[in-house]
């Protein structure tokens, strides 16, 4: 059977799911859009995501590639998969790319939002950290303007997670007071397991005093080490776009 390569652009509501990548006996974005892609094209499919969002993790713009039958309507494909994937999961686009587009290592970029409330906080509790504390935005943003280049985020990764190194070159990072919240953005290269939270959590830290942004940019030089503060909780945390060259390789 002849394949085309196909791309997939994701939106989804992390909360219910215990993150991207399937896992035997969990519920995962992948393992919905797998079981939702086998029902009309009757075969096994097999998807590759840009990156391995954890769990309670969202994505306003998750990107996959899957080789399918090069003979199958994507219209009638993109309607039967959004009809058989839950609500919290929305199939934004799919598109015939080249056959050597792949969403993870044709990515050139990645970029996160974290978004976090210094009160209580009940309608949409679900995409945003509840601090109830007033960490100091300038210190926070000097810790920011300390990211951008390459760093050595072995401080900031699950351990034993990160078989490619720890070194990662962040493009661009910021904090923004919008709308009574606090909004960190970055974007990087890559990013090691569990990096934005932990950059996130130390940066908290040094808000409220409790660190140094001395203190910051010594994480940054790569021994691993304690004191780098909690992680901060999975539903703040949002991809918001993954890049590529040109239009993203789309045919």
């Amino acid at each position: 059977m002849a394949l085309r390569r196909v791309r997939l652009d994701i939106e989804y509501d992390g909360t219910d799911f215990a993150g991207w990548q399937t896992q035997p006996g969990l519920r995962t974005i992948q393992g919905e859009l797998e079981r939702a892609l086998a029902v009309p094209l009757r075969r096994p499919v097999r998807i590759v995501g840009a990156g391995r969002t954890d769990a309670g993790v969202h994505a306003l713009r998750q990107v996959a590639h899957a080789d399918l039958p090069a003979d199958c309507d994507l219209s009638r494909l993109f309607a039967t998969v959004n009809a058989l994937t839950p609500a919290s999961i929305a199939l934004l686009g799919l598109s015939r790319v080249s056959h050597d587009f792949h969403a993870r290592r044709s990515a050139t970029a990645r970029a996160y939002r974290y978004r976090m409330a210094c009160r209580a906080v009940a309608y949409g509790r679900a995409y945003i950290w509840s601090l109830r504390q007033r960490p100091s935005l300038v210190r926070m943003r000097e810790c920011a303007e300390a990211l951008p280049g390459v760093h050595d985020f072995a401080s900031f990764c699950v351990a034993r997670s990160a078989p490619k190194g720890t070194e990662c070159r962040i493009l661009t990072a910021s904090w923004r007071s919008t709308e009574g919240e606090y909004r960190f953005h970055v974007s990087a290269n890559r990013f090691v397991h569990g990096m934005v939270r932990r950059l996130v959590g130390a940066m908290v830290e040094v808000g409220l005093g409790r660190m140094t942004p001395a203190d910051f940019r010594t994480l940054l030089t790569g021994a691993r080490r304690r004191g780098t503060g909690p992680t901060a909780p999975a539903c703040g945390l949002c991809l918001v776009e993954v890049m590529y060259e040109g239009a993203g390789e789309q045919t």
